[in-house]
């Protein structure tokens, strides 16, 4: 049995493999260039269109008033992975990117 990747890595992935991921009404449409969507990236959207719908509409939380020393302590890795999934999130059509690409990074979406 393969390991689940958490639905913002899902999206990351898709998103720097050139497949667009949509909202539509409650599921997803997906679409893709030739050969971009493999088996494998087929069976991890399948398992996780609710976690990835979640991830693009669900209730997201404010950012923390005070941000500045949690942005201060991540690594760069973190800081690029945040700034990368804010654009999968908002190429995504997702509402309020910032605050979700954060809650992803610091792992509470």
């Amino acid at each position: 049995m393969r390991a689940m990747m958490p639905p913002a890595a899902l999206l990351l992935r898709l998103h720097r493999a050139g497949v667009a991921v949509r909202v539509n009404g409650r599921g997803l449409r997906v679409s893709g260039g030739a050969g971009a969507l493999n088996g494998q990236l087929q069976a991890q959207i399948k398992e996780q269109r609710p976690a990835l719908v979640a991830l693009l509409v669900g209730p997201v939380a404010q950012l923390p008033v005070e941000i500045e020393p949690i942005l201060e302590a991540w690594p760069d890795s973190a800081h690029e992975a945040c700034i990368d999934l804010e654009d999968a999130l908002a190429v995504a059509g997702a509402d309020h990117a910032p605050e979700r690409a954060f809650w992803a990074v610091c792992g509470e979406v």
